[in-house]
């Protein structure tokens, strides 16, 4: 009796996942994973290595997924962007005239990329054809470090390092305000690197380098906590670099001197590291950025080594 159900449970999820994936083009691993997100027993909570992207990279710096569970990273030093798609095959290439960094990707699949020789933010259409820029253009910014969009509201992040601030436009491209400002304070910014949007909850949080923290600001930069503090320790920072939060509300941190990812919940207290130092899977060498995808799929840069490495969050 109990098999024969289990069956018909099945049949029922490959056909709404046959139809989410005409509606969404996602693959049937991304469709499985969105009716059946994985889980471990109550209460628990795991980070797992799964698999790494390597071969296609010098040295990949920021990192962005869509809602087809697409990834895109930038790799500098060659002056491109790289696509891969939900299973982590290569899909595409779009070549960039200056130096991208920063990378988001809204739920239209516009794709913002900030060029630190240009000093800009350029959108690029789901084809890759250029459509606007942000602000001015060319000079707009000292350093787009990193790129958030909150696509409730409209609005675009970007984390300015060379002014300290972070920059909020439309999706128009226009500027609405910014927020931050150089120093060590509640609010105040030193080199501002990575940024993520939890529009669940209604924050930024700010990667504050040069301050060895993370700092959370309302949608509007009003300050609200910081977590962290400089250090070794657990739940300290040497360097810290990309910023995200998963579903639970986990805030995720790459140090790239410490070689780790740490985990903190949103309270802001310690819960463990993921990743040391090393050449192998799940280690790193200057973790540069990550995110975190709807599928509870976890990236990480590893800058020095040339790769991306994929863990599964189990919660």
């Amino acid at each position: 009796m109990g098999s024969g159900l289990d069956k018909k449970k099945i049949l029922i999820s490959i056909c709404l996942c046959s139809s989410l994936l005409a509606l969404l083009g996602s693959s049937p691993s991304s469709c499985l994973l969105a009716l059946f997100p994985p889980k471990s027993s109550p209460g628990s909570y795991n980070v797992t290595y799964r698999k790494s992207i390597s071969g296609f990279f010098h040295a990949p710096a920021r990192i962005a997924t869509d809602h087809n569970g697409d990834i895109y990273v930038s790799d500098p030093s060659r002056r491109r962007i790289l696509v891969f798609n939900f299973s982590l095959a290569m899909m595409r290439t779009l070549e960039i005239e200056g130096i991208p960094l920063g990378i988001a990707v809204d739920s239209e699949l516009a794709l913002y990329v900030g060029d630190r020789e240009r000093s800009s933010v350029d959108v690029f259409d789901h084809s890759f054809q250029l459509t606007g820029t942000l602000g001015i253009g060319e000079g707009e910014f000292g350093l787009p470090n990193d790129i958030a969009v909150d696509d409730q509201s409209e609005r675009i992040y970007v984390s300015d390092s060379a002014e300290h601030l972070v920059k909020v436009y439309d999706r128009s491209g226009d500027f609405l305000f910014e927020f931050g400002g150089y120093g060590s304070g509640d609010g105040q910014l030193n080199f501002p690197i990575g940024i993520a949007v939890d529009s669940l909850r209604e924050e930024v949080l700010v990667g504050d380098h040069s301050n060895g923290r993370i700092q959370v600001f309302d949608l509007d930069g009003g300050w609200k906590f910081s977590v962290g503090e400089f250090g070794a320790g657990e739940g300290q920072f040497t360097r810290i670099h990309g910023v995200d939060i998963d579903s639970q509300g986990r805030i995720y941190a790459a140090d790239v001197f410490q070689s780790r990812v740490q985990v903190f919940n949103h309270a802001g207290e310690y819960i463990r590291f993921v990743g040391e130092y090393g050449p192998g899977g799940g280690k790193f060498r200057v973790p540069s950025d990550l995110v975190v995808d709807r599928w509870q799929r976890l990236f990480v840069t590893s800058a020095n080594l040339g790769r991306v490495d994929m863990f599964q969050i189990y919660y």
